[in-house]
């Protein structure tokens, strides 16, 4: 191989490399095969650029040793390690499912019970490696492999791992990605690595898999005051359930790690509880990551030399080359649905007001102050009024005649109202799901497509075609020149819809119909296609029987942008499209 990048056939050590299965800043992932014992294997090759660079170089053996040591249900397992022509690389377990972050971008937020399922997974391979001594330091969606089925998760690429005597980053970069980053990093301090900060990350993604957006948004800078300042993430509603899962949030994101679930066990143990309690769905808030402004209340004198410190380094840091990729989002303000961290809770004092008199104004003349009422000083009497009573009129001197007592109207036996049991997708509570409509206009695909209000230049789209009902279009203008789309409708059938995507694609190239299913149930049908020779289409329509006909379709000249427009929405699950259960 030399200086080049390995190709397809190429033999590293006793493996042949068969497929590209991700490319990272560190290095590139294959799918390899192992004839000696008849198995494909994971093999993650360093990138040549990096492979004359000895801190890298390090970084990577470090892996595989620190691989080595894990005895783990949840954290891929090392077979092997080598270097040829100075390209280290390493072989572990394959996985075949993909990752967490592939699964997000495609259904969007996951069922609670599900959500909570994988997070204690990967809690108790955080557990097994803090066990050891090692701290992951890069706990994301993307570093959660899943299994075929999706009902298994893997802890992988602990190249930025640490141990203790081991910290091998550079002075003055972060090393992870800062979407999950606890507040302490981002602050600067790269030796704050511990198992507070791991611990804090899975709150992070237990978010994500809740909600399907991290919890802080906006640019490296407004990403790092989220965590350092920003309110922790609550879900609306109140039940068993929810009350414990807003409780571990809260004490797993606390902004002071002296607060934060002391080991990966301890949130785990927590989380357990919770598991068989789990909803079908959840009521999200409307917008489920903040954006938090950069600008620094009013303080006292004494701390304004600390606050304007701190905020020069959260603006270095969210300018400092970050190890990792940001999740999409959408702005949003704190609002009473989160709680604050009272580790970071601060208040500016009140300014005093002082009445001054106007030197030109001029004068009333004075009068003479009445006699004031005595009035009981007993806090807990009511004021009787006057002590002195008024003289009698003339008219009061008369024997007034006895009023009749009014006979009481009984009240009618009113019956009870029965107790909300389900919340619609409008908000407003009832007894029972059927009393919620299926949903509709602008709302309801904000409701069926979470995320699509932060979509560029979204606006009404009329389409003459049979069975259209309504719908609206998104489109980005991208650096070349062209433009990228996205609409969301709805239509009277389902089968109106798929007629009319399905048929306008360009026969004479392939054309994809195929299921579109959950981890358990199907949502519709996946339809991708070219209209005429350079316009790629992806669709998904929605076709379960708890749902009406929401189709989301993107287009573009390449498949590439195509994705990127997914990235704007996410999947509602057709059992919530009238609302989900209150518990």
């Amino acid at each position: 191989m030399g200086d080049s990048e390995p190709r397809t056939g190429d033999w590293l050590g006793r493996y042949r490399l068969v497929e590209v299965l991700g490319r990272g800043g560190m290095g590139t992932v294959w799918r390899a095969h192992d004839p000696q014992l008849e198995r494909d294997v994971a093999l993650k090759v360093i990138n040549p650029a990096l492979g004359q660079d000895a801190e890298f170089r390090e970084r990577f053996r470090r892996e595989a040793v620190v691989l080595s040591r894990m005895d783990s249900a949840h954290v891929v397992a090392v077979f092997d390690h080598g270097e040829q022509d100075g390209a280290p690389y390493l072989v572990t377990q394959l996985v075949r499912g993909g990752d967490l972050s592939g699964v997000l971008g495609s259904r969007g937020a996951l069922e609670p019970a599900y959500a909570v399922d994988l997070a204690c997974q990967v809690l108790e391979g955080l557990a097994d490696a803090h066990a050891i001594g090692v701290v992951h330091r890069d706990v994301k969606p993307s570093n959660v492999l899943l299994r075929d089925d999706g009902s298994t998760a893997y802890l992988c690429d602990f190249g930025i791992a640490t141990s203790p005597g081991g910290e091998l980053t550079r002075t003055g970069v972060l090393v992870g990605s800062a979407a999950y980053m606890a507040p302490e990093r981002h602050s600067g301090d790269t030796g704050a690595a511990g198992v507070a900060g791991d611990v804090y990350s899975a709150g992070c993604l237990l978010w994500t898999m809740l909600t399907g957006t991290p919890p802080y948004v906006g640019t490296d800078a407004e990403v790092a005051m989220g965590h350092l300042r920003g309110p922790v993430p609550q879900v609306p509603g109140r039940g068993p359930f929810l009350d414990g899962l807003n409780a571990v949030l809260r004490r797993a994101l606390a902004k002071d790690p002296r607060r934060r679930y002391p080991s990966a066990r301890a949130m785990l143990a927590d989380l357990t509880a919770l598991r068989a309690g789990a909803p079908d769905g959840l009521v999200l808030p409307d917008v489920t990551a903040v954006r938090q402004p950069l600008d620094v209340p009013p303080a006292p004198a004494s701390l304004r030399r600390r606050l304007v410190a701190t905020t020069l380094v959260v603006v270095l840091v969210g300018l400092a080359v970050y190890v990792g990729s940001l999740l999409g989002g959408v702005d949003m303000t704190p609002s009473a649905l989160t709680a604050q961290d009272p580790s970071t809770t601060t208040s500016a004092p009140a300014t005093p007001t002082t009445a001054v008199p106007d030197p030109t104004a001029t004068p009333s003349p004075s009068r003479t102050p009445r006699p004031r009422r005595s009035r009981p000083t007993h806090p807990d009497l009511v004021d009787p009024g006057p002590v002195e009573e008024p003289a009698p009129s003339a008219d009061a001197t008369r024997t007034a005649k006895p009023k009749r007592t009014p006979k009481p109207t009984p009240e009618p036996t009113r019956t009870p109202e029965p107790a909300p049991t389900f919340r619609c997708w409008t908000g407003s509570e009832v007894p029972a799901s059927s009393a919620c409509a299926l949903p509709t206009g602008w709302q309801g695909a904000q409701w069926v497509f979470p995320g699509v209000a932060s979509a560029p230049a979204c606006k009404p789209w009329s389409l003459t075609a049979s069975g259209y009902v309504e719908g609206w279009h998104c489109a980005a203008k991208t650096p070349d020149g062209t433009y990228r789309h996205l609409t969301v409708t709805r239509w009277s059938t389902a089968a109106a819809a798929t007629g009319y995507y399905y048929g306008a694609y360009n026969p004479d190239k392939e054309r994809v119909n195929q299921p579109w299913a959950g981890r358990d149930v199907v949502y519709g049908k996946r339809l991708g296609g070219f209209i005429g020779k350079a316009v790629y289409h992806s669709d998904r329509v929605y076709t379960h029987s708890g749902t009406n006909a929401w189709v989301f379709s993107a287009w573009a000249n390449t498949s590439a942008k195509v994705q990127s427009m997914f990235a704007y929405v996410k999947f509602r699950n057709p059992t919530q499209f009238r609302g989900v259960p209150i518990r």
